[in-house]
């Protein structure tokens, strides 16, 4: 990394506020989920990785790639492009396989191996993207 590159740390809850607010949800959903927010927000605050930070897409899901004619695959949409732990990014994909079965057994090994249900921190990045690591939680 270029020694005057300077990136911001990923912010899981940085579009969360904006969203609750603009939500057309009765208040007392509004008010649970401002109150679940701040829980999220307390927890991270004492979360710790086992990886070392480095760069971070933000928001890397399989609709973020794109193969050219060749066959090479590309990541696309650094709008969210940060310095930070790599499960932020890997735990896009364990929820898109493990919640929501978008991707097969065999996709998700090499997406994610070892995958983030083995990170003790797993559930804490799950949540603050508004999901589960396991599938049907």
């Amino acid at each position: 990394m270029p020694i005057r590159l300077e990136l911001p740390r990923f912010d899981p809850f940085g579009k969360q506020e904006l969203r609750i607010d603009r939500a057309l949800i009765p208040e007392d959903d509004r008010t649970l989920l401002r109150k679940r927010w701040r829980e999220l927000q307390d927890r991270y605050a004492g979360l710790r990785f086992d990886t070392h930070k480095g760069p971070v897409h933000g928001d890397a899901h399989v609709q973020n790639l794109m193969v050219d004619d060749r066959g090479q695959v590309m990541l696309i949409d650094f709008e969210a492009f940060c310095y930070d732990h790599p499960e932020w990014d890997l735990m896009v994909t364990a929820v898109e396989h493990h919640s929501l079965g978008w991707q097969s057994n065999e996709q998700y090994a090499v997406a994610a191996n070892p995958g983030p249900r083995t990170w003790s921190p797993c559930r804490l990045p799950a949540s603050a993207h508004g999901t589960s690591c396991r599938r049907g939680r």
